[in-house]
């Protein structure tokens, strides 16, 4: 079973006084991403070294399209060797979970972990797994008939770029990855179940936003964002003060010779219950967050300003329902000159 990345990992090199050893890629003779020399700590039987942070910046489970140049090679779980002389002392495979939850099994239980079970017929279902190359979705429509269609894990290809039933042929996934589901191209859609996972269509489309969050046990998740939201820009103003003659009315002596332009949001969700704003930590702390506007399609990333993550209950509410309000800037820079 693969190992969270969050949790202490612990190599036994061996009884010398120190080691020089290797962490490799996959096996004993695959890529190194370390080589180190770890001495004997006093009064201790062996040598040992703890992997998690070297591992760490090998793990990222980003959509397709939503890898920036330059991030390979990154994936939702990594098979690390430890080595010592061409002898492997260690064999472990990590997966990105930063939820510090114990509790948490991903052999038995799905890393699909959302606010609320239910979708916009507009959007797409997003869904996680570990390493596999497909997953079998069915489909139940309004009519009362059902299918099934089997979607493969993608790892690189474009976000918008007609994720339904039938795309594959996408490095299939040997780290696991993301089914992909265009939601849109299926009339009467009232739910999907998908990895042991049901998720309900809604047969309205009425919120306009829809986030798309990477939760902390590694997958990726969706919440419509049915509150109202708000919208502003803010701006930061670049100036140089020029000589000028002031006896001239129209004369400048500030200029301003960039501004910089940032789009940023207030978002609301709808009414939660207890059990459902428990899960929001999954987004508000999330470190990869996207918006997406249902009407057009489009989506953006963003980045969660906020710097407080307060769980709300219907008790502590003072017995008011829970909605959040959370604040979101667009993550690209964009300049008036």
């Amino acid at each position: 079973m693969a190992v969270p990345i969050w949790k202490d990992y612990t190599a036994t090199l061996g009884s010398g006084d120190y080691y020089d050893y290797n962490i490799r890629l996959g096996s004993v003779s695959g890529s190194v991403i370390y080589t180190g020399r770890a001495y004997k700590r006093p009064g201790a039987a062996s040598v040992t070294t703890r992997i998690n942070d070297i591992v760490a910046d090998y793990l990222r489970h980003v959509i397709p399209a939503m890898r920036p140049a330059g991030w390979e090679p990154f994936e939702i779980a990594v098979t690390v060797v430890v080595e010592v002389g061409g002898v492997s002392k260690a064999t472990v495979t990590f997966y990105n979970d930063w939820s510090y939850d114990p509790s948490f099994n991903s052999g038995t239980m799905p890393l699909a972990y959302p606010v609320k079970y239910e979708l916009d017929p507009r959007q797409y279902l997003l869904f996680s797994t570990l390493p596999t190359t497909a997953l079998t979705a069915t489909l139940y429509f309004a009519d009362g008939t059902s299918s099934q269609v089997v979607i493969s894990i993608a790892r690189s290809a474009d976000f918008g770029d007609d994720f339904n039933a039938d795309f594959s042929t996408f490095d299939a996934a040997a780290g696991g990855g993301a089914a992909i589901l265009d939601l849109s191209q299926f009339t009467g859609l009232t739910r999907v179940v998908i990895g042991g996972v049901t998720y309900r269509v809604r047969d309205n489309a009425c919120a306009r936003y829809c986030a798309y969050y990477l939760n902390a046990y590694s997958g990726w998740d969706s919440l419509l964002l049915d509150g109202q939201e708000a919208a502003r820009r803010g701006m930061t103003h670049h100036s140089v003060l020029r000589d000028y003659d002031n006896a001239d009315s129209a004369a400048r002596g500030w200029t301003d010779f960039a501004i910089e332009v940032t789009p940023e949001w207030t978002l609301r969700t709808g009414i939660l219950s207890d059990g459902e704003s428990a899960r929001m930590t999954h987004l508000l702390e999330s470190p990869d967050v996207y918006l997406c506007e249902l009407a057009t399609g489009a989506v953006f990333p963003v980045i969660l300003t906020d710097t407080e993550d307060a769980v709300q209950s219907y008790a502590a509410n003072g017995r008011r329902p829970n909605q959040y309000a959370f604040n979101a800037r667009l993550a690209q820079e964009r300049l008036r000159r």
